[in-house]
């Protein structure tokens, strides 16, 4: 009974695991932040899909979830891209926390994305700043925005009106923090 307008995070999730594994990896892990958000709940539901469907195991140990405002404790990637046979690829659930991992990548000496590649949500000027710039999903916010706004808007002047669930496009922005292994 709420207006909602919002991306289909599972889907976009989805894909990007398949970007990942068209590139040709096949050990991919997945970092979120631990909250209880449902596109949180999607992203990792799309990426545990995406390697179901390619057959490859969703290891639980390679779906590490984070503190959402606990960007500094680094100890659960460090000791993941530590391990013998450690993820190639990683899908990651927002910029700050793939800025994040990309240096825990550096100081660990591994390279991005010789070593390990990153994708990552949303496209903000963190993932366009970044060094290298990070392959993400854009989750289109400005769209987001003047959709919501038209839906608030428009319930504003007629109160009558069904309430709408809109679901606003993604892509893939291809950058420097993927590579084909």
């Amino acid at each position: 009974q709420t207006i909602c307008v919002d991306n289909d995070n599972l889907l976009a999730a989805r894909e990007a695991t398949d970007y990942l594994y068209n590139l040709g990896h096949r050990r991919i892990a997945y970092l979120g932040n631990r909250n209880d958000s449902l596109y949180m709940e999607e992203r990792r539901a799309g990426y545990q899909l995406s390697m179901l469907l390619h057959g490859l195991p969703a290891l639980p140990d390679h779906c590490v979830e984070v503190e959402e405002q606990d960007h500094e404790n680094t100890a659960p990637m460090e000791a993941l891209l530590k391990q013998a046979d450690r993820p190639t690829a990683f899908l990651v659930a927002d910029d700050i926390l793939a800025l994040t991992l990309e240096r825990v990548c550096i100081l660990g000496g591994l390279k991005v994305p010789e070593d390990v590649s990153i994708i990552t949500f949303n496209n903000s000027l963190v993932a366009q700043m970044a060094y290298p710039r990070l392959t993400a999903i854009a989750v289109n916010a400005y769209q987001l925005g003047q959709e919501a706004a038209g839906q608030v808007i428009n319930h504003i002047q007629d109160p009558a009106l069904p309430v709408t669930k809109t679901i606003v496009p993604h892509r893939i922005i291809e950058r420097e923090s993927c590579s084909r292994i």
